[in-house]
């Protein structure tokens, strides 16, 4: 889910950037001109307790985040004890097995995240997979999590947008740890027991040195989405030159009023700590 080259996109200059594990700055945005963004950006507080079933899709796609993070780090997570990872033996029933099989020691805290991934996920990502696939992992923060609307045609799911920072140990002739950034969507449906995630995955941020690699800011990122969804729907006005007017929000997020033609969309963005904006959620 998390690709290992976030580590080398992040590369050493960002540990040269930050201080320590990490000392919070203040939550409102920053300038998207700053150098090397908001390398600082608090993370986001952990609950004592994580529910045992997810109530909804914001509490399913944190829980899982929280519970990764503890399992990276080696500690444990307060709440009910997740269920054992399915046995990965291709076409025996548990009773076949003489019942369901626990985790192998070690990854007892990573069963609690995996917990977290609806059955059809966890069908096409073995238990093993995962918990290799974060095992360079030392420390995961989750930064963002911010419900992002249904995807298209499913009103049923929704989707949650979220932004993470990882330390990982990098091996070869001279291990050494890296820090980087990513962020991405996770779709979650609900289920008999609470909600679970489906999909999803995250993209390294890449955190351009020069200002012509640079998002211009908001207002491009949220006539684009506007224009997208109206090319879609085939509204009349989508080839309309755009008037676009962004209001600020708290906690690095802000709302675009995009002006297309005779209609006007509303455009949710998050600027992610490398200075880019995404595109959240439109609405017309």
């Amino acid at each position: 889910m998390f690709r290992r080259t976030a580590a080398a996109a992040a590369g050493t200059l960002l540990l040269l950037a930050a201080a320590s594990w990490l000392p919070p700055h203040g939550s409102a945005a920053q300038p998207a001109t700053r150098p090397l963004g908001d390398l600082a950006r608090p993370a986001l507080p952990v609950p004592d307790v994580l529910p045992a079933a997810a109530p909804g899709p914001l509490p399913a796609v944190s829980g899982f985040f929280w519970a990764l993070s503890a399992a990276v780090t080696g500690q444990g997570v307060a709440g009910a004890a997740a269920p054992a990872p399915r046995s990965e033996a291709a076409g025996r029933s548990a009773s076949e097995q003489g019942g369901p099989q626990p985790a192998a020691p070690g990854t007892e805290a990573f069963a609690r995240a995996y917990s977290y991934l609806a059955q059809s996920w966890q069908n096409t990502l073995p238990f093993s997979a995962f918990v290799q696939g974060w095992a360079q992992t030392r420390a995961l923060d989750l930064l963002a999590a911010i419900p992002a609307g249904p995807p298209a045609g499913d009103p049923s799911a929704e989707r949650v947008f979220v932004e993470v920072r990882t330390l990982a140990e990098i091996g070869g002739e001279t291990p050494h740890a890296v820090l980087g950034y990513a962020a991405g969507f996770y779709t979650a449906e609900p289920g008999p027991r609470g909600w679970h995630l489906r999909g999803g995955g995250l993209t390294p941020e890449t955190f351009p040195l020069h200002r012509a690699g640079r998002s211009a800011g908001p207002d491009p990122v949220a006539a684009a989405a506007a224009g997208n969804l109206a090319r879609q729907a085939g509204r009349p006005g989508a080839g309309s030159v755009p008037s676009v007017r962004v209001t600020a929000g708290p906690d690095h997020r802000a709302s675009a009023a995009v002006r297309l033609g005779n209609e006007t969309y509303t455009v949710l963005l998050y600027e992610l700590v490398d200075g880019q904006w995404v595109a959240l959620r439109v609405s017309r």
